[in-house]
């Protein structure tokens, strides 16, 4: 019986330690830090924004879709070059561990946009997005929730960024 109750409680555990937001390593080591910006973001802080929005511009309507999807967002922004070098190493690590994919790259005007996904049954769970590598300022927006990605591909071809 023991081993039983222990059993799932490990289960339960797992479960919750893995569907933790995975950028929540990221929050940990810079909190507090000087050099680097921390934004948390609830999804219905997100949604009662959206409402503010004109549902007849087609841009507009398609962002709104998208952030109808997420549940949290999570922005680390940082000025500081070296801080900028640790926030990519931890992509390239979620990414080596097989946690995320590389989704899309863009190189706009020297700089870049990379877009790395969680898919499970064909639903994004977390996408990140990480804008400025190759420059001073580092920006890392991170959203997690059940993301259609047919609503991120429209989006992106509304931006220009497909």
């Amino acid at each position: 019986m023991k081993s039983f109750i222990l059993t799932i409680s490990l289960a339960l555990f797992s479960t919750i330690a893995f569907s933790q937001n995975s950028v929540s390593e990221l929050i940990q080591k810079y909190k507090g830090n000087d050099d680097v910006n921390i934004v948390t973001i609830s999804g219905s802080i997100l949604k009662m924004g959206s409402s503010f929005v004109d549902e007849e511009d087609a841009d507009s309507k398609a962002v709104v879709k998208v952030i109808d999807q997420v549940d949290e967002m999570i922005i680390v922004n940082t000025s500081s070059v070296s801080k900028g070098r640790e926030i990519r190493k931890f992509a390239d690590k979620q990414v080596d561990k097989g946690n995320f994919e590389e989704m899309m790259m863009v190189d706009s005007e020297g700089e870049e946009i990379t877009f790395y996904g969680r898919v499970r049954n064909k639903v994004i769970t977390e996408l990140f997005i990480i804008v400025g590598e190759k420059s001073d300022k580092t920006v890392l927006i991170s959203m997690s929730g059940k993301i259609d990605p047919k609503s991120v591909a429209q989006l992106l071809q509304k931006t220009g960024m497909n």
